[in-house]
Protein backbone atom coordinates (compact mmCIF):
# COMPACT_ATOMS: atom_id res chain seq x y z
CA UNK A 1 0.00 0.00 0.00
CA UNK A 2 1.34 3.43 -0.89
CA UNK A 3 2.07 6.03 1.72
CA UNK A 4 -0.73 8.63 1.77
CA UNK A 5 1.82 11.45 1.73
CA UNK A 6 3.28 10.15 -1.51
CA UNK A 7 -0.12 10.65 -3.17
CA UNK A 8 0.06 14.38 -2.47
CA UNK A 9 3.55 14.56 -3.97
CA UNK A 10 2.37 12.63 -7.02
CA UNK A 11 -0.56 15.00 -7.49
CA UNK A 12 1.88 17.90 -7.31
CA UNK A 13 4.18 16.32 -9.88
CA UNK A 14 1.49 15.41 -12.40
CA UNK A 15 -0.25 18.79 -12.57
CA UNK A 16 2.55 21.14 -13.63
CA UNK A 17 0.15 23.77 -15.04
CA UNK A 18 -1.37 24.66 -11.68
CA UNK A 19 1.00 22.88 -9.32
CA UNK A 20 0.94 23.75 -5.64
CA UNK A 21 3.85 25.41 -3.90
CA UNK A 22 6.24 23.33 -1.79
CA UNK A 23 4.87 25.14 1.28
CA UNK A 24 1.32 24.07 0.39
CA UNK A 25 2.43 20.46 -0.21
CA UNK A 26 4.18 20.53 3.17
CA UNK A 27 1.00 21.78 4.85
CA UNK A 28 -1.09 19.10 3.12
CA UNK A 29 1.30 16.41 4.33
CA UNK A 30 1.27 17.87 7.86
CA UNK A 31 -2.54 17.99 7.97
CA UNK A 32 -2.75 14.38 6.81
CA UNK A 33 -0.14 13.18 9.30
CA UNK A 34 -1.60 15.07 12.25
CA UNK A 35 -5.12 13.94 11.33
CA UNK A 36 -4.01 10.30 11.24
CA UNK A 37 -2.30 10.70 14.61
CA UNK A 38 -5.34 12.42 16.14
CA UNK A 39 -7.59 9.64 14.85
CA UNK A 40 -5.35 7.01 16.43
CA UNK A 41 -5.03 8.96 19.65
CA UNK A 42 -8.75 9.62 20.05
CA UNK A 43 -9.57 5.97 19.33
CA UNK A 44 -6.98 4.69 21.79
CA UNK A 45 -4.72 3.12 19.16
CA UNK A 46 -1.76 5.42 19.79
CA UNK A 47 0.89 4.63 22.40
CA UNK A 48 1.39 8.34 23.03
CA UNK A 49 -1.59 10.07 24.60
CA UNK A 50 -2.19 13.77 24.09
CA UNK A 51 -3.10 15.96 27.01
CA UNK A 52 -6.66 17.13 26.44
CA UNK A 53 -5.65 20.81 26.58
CA UNK A 54 -3.52 20.32 23.44
CA UNK A 55 -6.36 19.01 21.29
CA UNK A 56 -7.95 22.44 20.71
CA UNK A 57 -4.57 23.89 19.70
CA UNK A 58 -3.94 21.03 17.29
CA UNK A 59 -7.31 21.52 15.61
CA UNK A 60 -6.53 25.24 15.37
CA UNK A 61 -3.25 24.45 13.55
CA UNK A 62 -5.09 22.09 11.20
CA UNK A 63 -7.63 24.83 10.49
CA UNK A 64 -4.89 27.40 9.76
CA UNK A 65 -3.15 24.97 7.40
CA UNK A 66 -6.41 24.17 5.60
CA UNK A 67 -7.20 27.87 5.16
CA UNK A 68 -3.75 28.40 3.60
CA UNK A 69 -4.19 25.35 1.34
CA UNK A 70 -7.67 26.41 0.18
CA UNK A 71 -6.56 30.00 -0.48
CA UNK A 72 -3.63 28.81 -2.60
CA UNK A 73 -5.80 26.34 -4.49
CA UNK A 74 -8.37 29.10 -5.10
CA UNK A 75 -5.66 31.47 -6.39
CA UNK A 76 -4.48 28.79 -8.83
CA UNK A 77 -7.99 28.00 -10.04
CA UNK A 78 -7.99 24.54 -8.46
CA UNK A 79 -11.06 25.11 -6.27
CA UNK A 80 -14.51 25.47 -7.69
CA UNK A 81 -16.90 27.31 -5.44
CA UNK A 82 -20.63 26.73 -5.68
CA UNK A 83 -22.45 29.66 -7.28
CA UNK A 84 -24.42 30.33 -4.11
CA UNK A 85 -21.45 30.24 -1.70
CA UNK A 86 -20.54 33.36 0.23
CA UNK A 87 -17.10 34.29 1.49
CA UNK A 88 -16.88 34.17 5.26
Amino acid sequence: MKNKSSRVTQLHATNKKNSLSPKCISKLNRVMGVSEFMHSDLHGASEVKLHSTLVADIFSYISEDMIFICEEMDERGLLERPADSQDS
